[in-house]
């Protein structure tokens, strides 16, 4: 077994990095009043982007023969 190790810098407007957030669990079934209010405190506090670290792991896994 083999691993790939990668790793990329991200940076993503504000509103592009909260429709990101959107679509994970605890924010999409959350109170739309209160997503709205938390993602505006967010937004205040985040600035204009937010730089992230991407990181992945792959394994390569040979079958035995």
């Amino acid at each position: 077994m083999d691993t790939i190790r990668l790793s990329w810098d991200w940076r993503l407007p504000i509103q592009d990095y909260l429709g990101l957030l959107a679509t994970t669990s605890q924010y999409a079934v959350a109170d739309p009043a209160l997503r709205r209010r938390l993602f505006t405190a967010l937004a205040d506090i985040l600035g204009t982007h937010v730089e992230l670290d991407g990181r992945t792991l792959g394994l390569v896994v040979a079958p035995v023969t």
